[in-house]
């Protein structure tokens, strides 16, 4: 079976939530209580963050995730103030370019213990700035698409026992210019493609 459009929102609404909840960041007011979002998007029908504005809103609001959605650098990234009125920066989109004042303020946000939630396309953004590279943790190089079906090792196990065969269709990043994390041996290299 073919995993459906509905599907891959709900993935996306998981993976977000799950992202916010393993940081376990306090707010940028220091106390716990609701999560402020700012979600950097964009006016494109390829990679449609306004059509995942809404659903994240209505799926993670109920957990007092709250979002607040921008289509420009500038209105999300022009004041530093605006900026660390939210506890994270989620940015799904395709911006070309940063200024330096905008990029100023996005480093120090980070640096000062906001999060930055990078999805999908994002390392495409700002090509402009190598720096953006280093925070994202490599720069996209080319894309393809695919079926992928998980391989079954225990079909009798209790947890996948009467599961269905599952195939999804997905894109496949490929990235450059990997950073090198302190996290890593002297040799090795990050793995730039599914396989």
């Amino acid at each position: 079976m073919v995993i459906s459009i509905k599907m891959s929102r709900i993935f996306l609404s998981s993976l977000l939530l799950t992202a916010l909840l393993i940081t376990g960041f306090p707010t940028q007011a220091g106390t716990s209580g609701p999560v402020r979002v700012l979600f950097l998007g964009h006016n494109a029908e390829h990679h449609p963050s306004n059509d995942y504005y809404p659903i994240l809103a209505q799926a993670l609001g109920p957990d007092a995730i709250y979002f607040d959605y921008v289509t420009s650098v500038e209105e999300a990234l022009g004041d530093a103030a605006y900026l660390a009125r939210f506890d994270a920066l989620l940015l799904y989109a395709n911006h070309a370019e940063i200024t330096p004042k905008q990029w100023e303020h996005l480093f120090d946000y980070v640096e000062n213990g906001g999060g930055f939630l990078p999805v999908h396309c994002a390392s495409w953004c700002f090509a402009n700035e190598p720096g953006f590279e280093k925070l994202v943790g490599g720069r996209f190089a080319h894309h393809q698409g695919g079926v992928f079906r998980p391989r079954t090792i225990r079909p009798d196990h209790p947890a996948i026992r009467n599961v269905p065969d599952l195939e999804a269709w997905d894109e496949t990043y490929v990235h450059r210019h990997h950073v090198r994390s302190r996290h890593q041996d002297g040799g090795a290299e990050i793995a730039s493609q599914v396989s």
